[in-house]
């Protein structure tokens, strides 16, 4: 086992399609994948990245670089042994057909840890032609920056958590804004009911509404506390199916404290699930008297209502009897939306609380994100003085794609030419100041804060006044992620990426790439966009250093990359159309791989003497 302190990539076993049967090792410095085309380079640099499940972001590159993967995979299966920094090794397998890899430690027991963006291990992998188009995103460069620091993982995991808790409120909550509103338009007529009623008072009548209102409230109250006898019931349930979620402990140097600890939390739990169950007997017993209560509450109804059928029969008088019968109606229909008032006085109450939670939980989100853009803001502070010829700069919550995707989804179809009004939207106000206007009707500040003319902000807030519930929330928990500017210095001036060549794109990431970090680096030729002088005086010199203290696995056609960054492991890949293997591996004091590596990258021995004598003695 090697204990050099980063983490490395040992080997990859290939089990069917391609590369059946390989069984390829690789060096813990410089490797160099080289061959022909179709020879297999940026097949095993994308059977490493299935393997681990490294994909980026982008949906649409993953289920491309995925489809790559299983069809060079033809049903098989791929092994990957790797080991961290501190010297722990383990095994990932994955089969074609598989959501997600299988861990084994060193031992071959199953682990449940991530390695490809977690604690334990990490990798950065740059795909064929993918240095332009991390260039080119935002989201690629901040997990670029944020790969660097592995502690950020439980920074952004809480993040993770806290954005999951507010879609679930989310979705809680709309739903009971959306019942509470249904509601209140249902008891708008209680008003005119109450007072068509006062019309039609008299003793008699008075006092049959008034045992009739009594028995309604009884049977309220009697309901309700069954409902709060089954919601505690519920809940001490849930209690004892919560499973018991303990870490691992293997690994650490104080396992015997880390034992005792959970030993003292298993017994707790334990304790507290034996009052639980103690708990849930109390409340069934209670469910049980309870019904039977209702039960005889509603047979002493019944007998009322029969003694005030009587009494109603032999009221005299056509006129008092169709007084009666219409004051029956009005009061029926009185107490059915004076107890939809009751409900509606619980949604409310259920919705001030889910908005007090939802205030919580944004705070602690905003502390969260703030915490990262401060690690963000360090390492790009950091990696700038490193890396003179390049500027990093993070804008807070500067990214707003997503934003204005929302807006435009909104928009779309609303015959305005929506698309300028939208990036003034966005420039000056943030998710929730634009609900807050929305909710508001405020048109005169909308116009204000985005320059819009009076019948353009008329026409749109109208159009964001028509949202749900559910999708007004969903507007102001819009995720507005923090930017990345790179600018690269040209001349005098640095520029933004958006002005840059291809070439000068790859030349602002690249050296990002080249840095000290503990995570094995694998680029499928790092060369395109980019001209030899380049290489050979800033690439090759940047593999050199930085070789000493982190894997590099690089697949390449370009000769300065393994000869003159004095490659430790160069893996000559040949194909007869059908199946790819590795012809001959090893550094350039092997005669096979140095002369297969002039043969591939410099044209044979003649080629190479003939641009050397064109070139002349100097």
């Amino acid at each position: 086992m090697t204990t050099l302190g980063w983490h490395k990539i040992l080997q990859i076993e290939v089990v069917g399609g391609f590369l059946d049967g390989e069984v390829i090792k690789f060096n813990p410095y410089l490797n160099c994948l080289v061959g022909g085309k179709g020879a297999g380079k940026t097949t095993i640099i994308e059977l490493i990245r299935y393997a681990l499940d490294a994909y980026p972001e982008d949906l649409q590159l993953r289920k491309r670089l995925e489809g790559h993967a299983t069809g060079v995979l033809a049903g098989g299966k791929v092994k990957l042994l790797v080991e961290t920094s501190t010297g722990q090794q383990y095994t990932i397998q994955r089969t074609v057909g598989n959501a997600a890899p299988r861990i084994l430690d060193g031992q071959g027991n199953p682990v449940t840890i991530q390695l490809a963006q977690g604690l334990n291990f990490g990798v950065v992998i740059i795909g064929l032609k993918e240095l332009v188009t991390m260039a080119e995103s935002s989201a690629a460069q901040l997990a670029l920056l944020d790969g660097r620091y592995p502690t950020l993982t439980l920074l952004k995991a809480e993040i993770n958590q806290c954005t999951r808790e507010l879609q679930s409120n989310r979705e809680e909550l709309s739903k009971i804004i959306t019942e509470a509103q249904e509601l209140a338009a249902r008891v708008e007529v209680l008003p005119e009911i109450q007072e068509r009623l006062a019309t039609l008072a008299s003793k008699e009548l008075d006092a049959l509404l008034h045992r009739q209102r009594t028995r309604e409230k009884e049977k309220l109250m009697l309901e309700e506390l069954l409902r709060t006898v089954k919601v505690n019931l519920q809940h001490h349930q849930r209690l004892l199916s919560t499973p018991l979620q303990l870490g691992e402990t293997a690994e650490y140097s104080h396992q015997d404290l880390l034992e005792e600890a959970f030993g003292l939390y298993r017994a707790t739990l334990n304790q507290v699930a034996a009052l639980t169950h103690q708990a849930v007997a109390h409340w069934q017993e209670t469910l049980v008297d309870l019904q039977q209560m209702a039960n005889e509450l509603a047979e002493r109804h019944r007998c009322e209502e029969a003694i005030d059928d009587e009494m109603q029969a032999r009221l005299p008088g056509k006129g008092l009897q169709e007084a009666l019968q219409q004051r029956a109606q009005l009061t029926a229909k009185m107490l059915e939306l004076e107890r939809l008032m009751s409900v509606l006085n619980h949604k409310e109450q259920q919705r001030a609380e889910l908005a007090a939670q939802r205030r919580l939980i944004q705070e602690r989100l905003q502390s969260l994100r703030q915490k990262l853009f401060e690690q963000r803001q360090k390492s790009a502070e950091e990696l700038t003085k490193q890396v003179t010829e390049i500027q990093i700069k993070i804008i807070p919550a500067g990214n707003l794609q997503a934003y204005r995707n929302f807006l435009q989804g909104i928009l779309m179809g609303s015959n305005m030419h929506y698309r300028a009004a939208v990036e003034k939207i966005t420039k000056y106000l943030s998710p929730k100041e634009l609900v807050q206007i929305i909710q508001d009707m405020d048109q005169s500040y909308f116009e204000q804060c985005t320059g819009l003319d009076q019948e353009k902000a008329r026409k749109i807030l109208y159009r964001l006044s028509c949202l749900t519930p559910g999708e007004l929330l969903s507007l102001e928990d819009v995720e507005v992620e923090d930017l990345v500017e790179i600018r690269l210095r040209d001349g005098q001036e640095y520029k933004p990426t958006w002005q840059l060549s291809e070439g000068q794109k790859c030349t602002a990431i690249l050296p990002l790439l080249l840095l000290e970090d503990s995570r094995p680096l694998l680029i499928d030729e790092p060369e395109v966009h980019l001209d030899n002088s380049y290489i050979f005086e800033t690439v090759v010199p940047a593999l050199k250093k930085v070789k000493l203290g982190r894997q590099l696995i690089f697949a390449t056609h370009n000769p300065n990359i393994p000869v003159n960054g004095e490659a430790e492991n160069i893996l000559v890949l040949s194909s007869n159309g059908q199946h790819g293997r590795v012809a001959v591996q090893g550094d350039l004091t092997n005669y096979r791989v140095k002369d297969a590596v002039k043969w591939l990258l410099e044209g044979g021995d003649a080629a190479l003497r003939e641009r050397v004598a064109k070139y002349g003695d100097k």
